[in-house]
């Protein structure tokens, strides 16, 4: 269990670690900063295929070997987003990145032009970097595999715990990296980590020797109920809203408070520190007082009111006032919609899920084009939209939900 959560660390850790990277490198590229979600859509395309296959190509093969090809996988994105970004190191170092950028236009034909092989080569990167991505179903099945069923819910929970950690600790390792070393050595030591990353698994990571399919889903005839239906429309639109936030937020920090990869690191930070102490020392008092309709409900208000300040504040102290909202609300919301899920669901539930992830990852390809696209326009308006779509699920949860 030790070795296959900290793989999963180790995964999400460089992943998260990129991200405060990705204004810089965008504007060194002299795109549209748009590109900061379309990147981020190319990245959820390849999650989305990987995940079709690999977790079936896990049952087949074994888990130990497809945890391997997708780790190695995530090695080849890294080599290949260094070649990439090789040459501009000195552009990376001193790309501008105000608002003065936006000057190519909004679409995506609009920035064609703009293509050298080296970008088309960072696209190729991020694609191969979704599929690498696409790791976290096969981590699942191990962990099942491993449980018990008294265990299982507690080990699935392990997960989100390494989750959040890396997270909390790769944004602000690459704030505190960047002000020592150049963007390129921070990618070097990204794959060599994912590197050694692979050979542990390999050395040191068993082949599960039991397989439990205690649910045996694939026996029972499934319908979806209104319930259901609505929970699954409430899930895919919460991932469409955050997705702004997810895909635009490094850009829309550096663009109107001029933040630099360490401002920007440290920020992406915060945020997940509170959500760890909100998930792991908060939550349990909260839900004390509300059901998970009520948080759902609550979720909803929140992220609307804080996207909408969020939008429209040019303080850039204030600013640290309004993403604190984020976690508490997106933490609100996740652990209660898989709650309602899991029991309207019944026995089943994993396949309920397998639909959940499914939409989630198609809303997480679609809507960061779409808060590219706003963003060309208005940098604050793919986050009023985002509050519009909150807005509207809360409706949805008021007349629908009970």
């Amino acid at each position: 269990m030790f070795l296959i959560l900290a793989t999963a660390f180790l995964d999400i850790l460089w992943m998260s670690l990129f991200l405060p990277m990705l204004p810089n490198i965008i504007a060194s590229f002299g795109v549209n900063p748009s590109w900061s979600g379309y990147t981020q859509a190319v990245y959820a395309c390849g999650m989305f295929i990987g995940g079709l296959f690999f977790w079936k190509l896990s049952d087949t093969y074994g888990r130990k070997k497809i945890l391997s090809f997708t780790s190695i996988i995530n090695f080849v994105s890294y080599i290949i987003m260094l070649v990439s970004v090789w040459k501009l190191t000195e552009q990376l170092n001193t790309a501008s990145l105000t608002s003065d950028t936006i000057d190519i236009g909004v679409s995506l034909i609009d920035v064609f032009h703009w293509f050298t092989p080296m970008f088309v080569l960072f696209l190729v990167a991020r694609f191969v970097g979704g599929l690498g991505g696409s790791w976290f179903g096969v981590i699942q099945a191990y962990i099942s595999d491993i449980s018990s069923p008294k265990d299982k819910t507690k080990n699935m929970g392990l997960i989100g715990a390494a989750f959040g950690l890396a997270f909390l600790i790769g944004p602000a390792l690459s704030g505190l990296l960047s002000q020592v070393v150049s963007i390129h050595m921070i990618l070097i030591l990204c794959s060599l980590v994912i590197a050694l990353n692979v050979l542990s698994i390999w050395v040191f990571l068993k082949e599960p020797v039991k397989h439990i399919h205690t649910e045996e889903i694939h026996l029972a005839d499934f319908h979806f109920s209104r319930t259901v239906i609505v929970l699954l429309i409430l899930s895919c639109g919460a991932t469409l809203g955050f997705s702004a936030v997810q895909s635009m937020s490094g850009q829309f920090y550096a663009d109107r408070f001029h933040f630099n990869i360490t401002q920007i690191g440290y920020t992406m930070a915060m945020v997940w520190f509170i959500a760890i102490v909100y998930q792991w020392f908060l939550i349990k008092y909260i839900r004390a007082y509300f059901d998970e309709i009520i948080m759902i409900r609550l979720a909803f208000f929140i992220l609307m009111f804080s996207f909408i300040w969020l939008a429209l504040n040019n303080n850039q102290y204030v600013l640290f006032f309004w993403i604190a909202l984020f976690p508490i609300g997106m933490w609100a919301f996740n652990p209660s919609i898989g709650s309602l899920i899991a029991q309207k669901a019944g026995k089943e539930v994993w396949k309920v899920m397998w639909y959940n992830t499914s939409i989630q990852s198609i809303g997480q390809i679609f809507w960061p084009i779409l808060a590219g696209t706003l963003y060309g326009i208005n940098i604050g308006l793919p986050f009023l939209v985002s509050a519009g779509i909150f807005w509207i699920l809360c409706l949805i949860s008021i007349i629908w939900l009970s």
